[in-house]
């Protein structure tokens, strides 16, 4: 199946190896990246209307309870739970891929991308990378608002790996 899918890449850093899931969406591996997308397959009418605008709300609501959950690990002199976070949106494949164990997958160049620009939240020192492509689509989505957008800062167009042209982003302030 193909379709225009929000791709979120979320890299996780628990030096405990404690598994958390950070929402009911999605469960990071610990110590690695995961990917999770928005979108296809549409199973009712309407489905996918706000796929965009639902990853930034989603991936602001995980650094969130990120923040919190790091406040009460403080408390106790645990260490702190990394989280970063590079949204895009665009095309994808998915379905199930393998030859002896089937898996379902998302992959593509906009999986990729999700992926590198998780990659500059650590050039930009910030939790949440996001395209400029998934900003302008949740911004003609129903139900978004002038919130939604509040936090993000426009950064330069970054250079991204396996595209042709510079990709706008956004960074999300912590």
């Amino acid at each position: 199946i193909a379709g225009a899918v929000t791709c979120i890449v979320i890299g996780l850093f628990n030096p405990e190896g404690i598994v958390i899931v950070l929402t009911s969406a999605a469960a990071a591996s610990v110590g690695g990246t995961s990917g999770f997308a928005w979108g296809p397959p549409r199973t009712r009418v309407g489905a996918g209307d706000s796929d965009a605008l639902n990853a930034l709300r989603c991936a602001r609501g995980m650094i969130a309870s990120i923040t919190e959950l790091n406040r009460e690990r403080s408390s106790r002199n645990e260490p702190p739970i990394q989280v970063s976070v590079g949204l895009h949106y665009g095309q994808v494949v998915l379905g199930d891929i393998g030859l002896n164990r089937l898996e379902f997958a998302v992959i593509g160049t906009t999986v990729n991308a999700a992926s590198r620009l998780e990659a500059l939240t650590r050039e930009f020192g910030c939790a949440i990378v996001v395209s400029d492509a998934l900003v302008q689509q949740a911004r003609v989505e129903p139900n978004h608002s002038s919130t939604d957008f509040v936090s993000l800062v426009e950064q330069p167009a970054q250079t991204i790996r396996g595209l042709e042209q510079p990709v706008g982003v956004w960074t999300c302030a912590n």
